[in-house]
């Protein structure tokens, strides 16, 4: 007589379970995907900040397989799905949310526990269709892991041409009398299919005390020097080059504030 009271709050349980894991899960999976597919930015990978709130979930998805496993062995085999689904859940953490992402999966990660600790299947071995299912989806999350790590480390080598810009002595760091404003330099990019070229372009302000006249003839004297050729407009190709097959366009030019010089390279 008291099975049937038991048993009825408890797959309601398991079954609001299920539902705030999706929703937990899902938010934070929308985002990891966003992340995913535009963190990576050549030279610049943007999705090693993430790292850190995506190792912390996975060890709580794998701490939560663990400990539901101990009670209900069906738990075990979901071992690596819960660790990835940790991980997408933490992804929240990262976005200025302040701490309610994680503690929404934790909640749901201890009332699943608790959940798992309640039942009667401590004694017993997870179910055929529960091994296979469970074995189904570590496949699955094994190759979206293997996906998205694949795709940030080809994605986040930087192309030959960005290279070849990096490596002029015009676009290092350090030119003479002067000091980095900001720097807009970054490799090809396609976000959102909209392709964005590469370029080595940066702001500089003068500290040798030469007039911005004057330090545009000095650059220009070293471009001259390093091979750089006078091109056909000053605005957006005022040099030429070519490096190990790319042609490229330097641009040297006045600031919008006294005293500044912008540098830039980009291709041909």
């Amino acid at each position: 007589m008291t099975s049937g009271p038991i048993e009825i709050p408890r797959r309601l349980w398991g079954a609001l379970n299920a539902v705030m894991a999706l929703l937990v899960v899902g938010y934070g999976a929308a985002f990891t995907v966003l992340v995913v597919g535009l963190g990576t930015d050549h030279g610049e990978t943007v999705a090693q900040d993430w790292l850190w709130p995506w190792g912390l979930g996975a060890l709580g998805g794998l701490a939560t397989a663990l400990l539901a496993g101990r009670h209900d062995r069906r738990y075990l085999p979901w071992t690596a799905p819960l660790a990835l689904a940790g991980a997408c859940a933490f992804t929240g953490v990262n976005l200025d949310l302040g701490p309610l992402p994680a503690l929404l999966a934790v909640l749901v990660a201890v009332s699943v526990v608790w959940h798992a600790s309640t039942g009667r299947h401590a004694e017993r071995r997870a179910p055929r269709h529960a091994l296979l299912t469970g074995v189904l989806a570590t496949v699955v999350a094994l190759s979206v892991v293997g996906a998205a790590a694949g795709h940030v480390v080809v994605g986040s080598r930087t192309t030959p041409e960005y290279d070849a810009m990096r490596t002029d002595p015009l676009a290092s760091d350090r030119l003479p009398g002067l000091t980095v404003r900001f720097d807009w330099s970054k490799d090809n990019t396609t976000p959102f299919g909209m392709a964005s070229p590469a370029q080595v372009s940066r702001s500089w302000i003068i500290t040798d005390g030469a007039t911005t006249t004057e330090k545009i003839v000095e650059l220009a004297a070293l471009a001259a020097h390093h091979g750089w050729a006078r091109g056909p407009d000053p605005t957006y190709c005022g040099w030429r080059k070519q490096v190990e097959g790319h042609p490229l366009c330097l641009v040297i030019r006045p600031g919008t504030d006294a005293g500044e010089v912008l540098v830039e390279i980009r291709g041909d």
